[in-house]
């Protein structure tokens, strides 16, 4: 890890300017956690998160800071599937400065990140709402091989783009798609949350719960299995062909040493390359989440208002 003084140099230098200087102080802050396995595709899940909460809200990305590392550029070049975990302790560092930033500014923040261990999402979100924000998590629920396949195309898509791709083993991989349906089920069990839901890849939810006004689930938990329904759900013919074609292309694509890897995930997925009847989508109303500024549209549709939707806020640190 490079020096204190060089991290505190860097986050002011580069992070704060890029990532954070947009941000814009509310009186009303919003944490919204967008969680799950590396390659769930949560990128497009923040944006339109971001997007919810307006200009101003700020998203912190340990994979956006790793290129701020001062050897990140020696480290892609030499071995780009090691530069990850070379650089992991000072991205993890510039979160937690970027996090008592946006605390201390009390910006509207999105927040990347696993939530692989129930240890992991009490720390952050009790950071968070014990500075008074209300807080959510977007849980994605997506079947692992679908993000393990999105994660060998990121990969080559990078060396294909810049020479250099973001990877993540599998074994971290596996940890935090296993670690996800723990967190979700003590998130609710312990009221971390001021409001949880689960999205599909496509953006479509399927789950929505809110603590009411006297700091009760309006309905019953069920996060965790709802993400292992929508993890289950049959693809559709689209998908199917897209998987297919995707890992077709890979197959010739990606180094030789990583096609054993995507082999044992087209294996893997065997099941699914299957077209079945899709149970359809109930139109449910979910419960609106907590602590809505006026004024703010949602882009998730009828009935599903989606993370900064309206409702109460219940009383701070009740059911913690």
């Amino acid at each position: 890890m490079i020096s204190e003084e060089e991290a505190v140099r860097r986050f002011h230098e580069r992070i704060v300017p890029r990532f954070l200087s947009h941000g814009v102080p509310r009186d009303q802050p919003v944490l919204v956690i967008v969680a799950g396995q590396p390659g769930a595709g949560k990128t497009a899940v923040e944006d339109r998160v971001g997007a919810t909460l307006g200009t101003g809200a700020v998203t912190i990305d340990a994979d956006k800071f790793r290129p701020v590392h001062p050897d990140f550029i020696p480290l892609v070049t030499r071995d780009d599937r090691a530069a990850s975990q070379a650089t992991h302790g000072d991205a993890v560092r510039w979160v937690g400065m970027a996090t008592r930033h946006c605390i201390e500014q009390r910006y509207d923040v999105v927040l990347s990140t696993t939530l692989r261990t129930p240890e992991a999402a009490r720390s952050v979100l009790g950071e968070f709402r014990d500075a008074g924000y209300r807080v959510e998590v977007v849980a994605m629920a997506v079947h692992e091989t679908a993000s393990r396949l999105s994660v060998l195309s990121r990969y080559q898509e990078g060396r294909a783009d810049v020479g250099y791709g973001r990877y993540v083993p599998e074994s971290f991989q596996r940890d935090a798609y296993a670690g996800l349906l723990s967190t979700m089920e003590h998130v609710e069990r312990e009221h971390l949350a001021d409001a949880v839901h689960v999205f599909l890849r496509d953006g479509t939810q399927v789950y929505g719960n809110a603590l009411g006004a006297d700091g009760r689930w309006v309905s019953p938990p069920g996060a965790r299995a709802a993400v292992e329904t929508g993890r289950a759900r049959p693809w559709s013919p689209a998908e199917i062909e897209q998987f297919e074609g995707r890992a077709g292309e890979l197959a010739e694509q990606l180094p030789p040493d990583l096609r054993g890897e995507l082999r044992a995930v087209t294996e893997d997925a065997r099941d699914r390359l299957v077209v079945r009847p899709q149970p359809p989508l109930a139109a449910t109303a979910f419960p609106h989440p907590i602590g809505s500024r006026a004024g703010r549209a949602s882009p998730y549709g009828p009935g599903s208002p989606g993370p900064g939707g309206p409702g109460p806020r219940p009383q701070r640190g009740r059911g913690r």
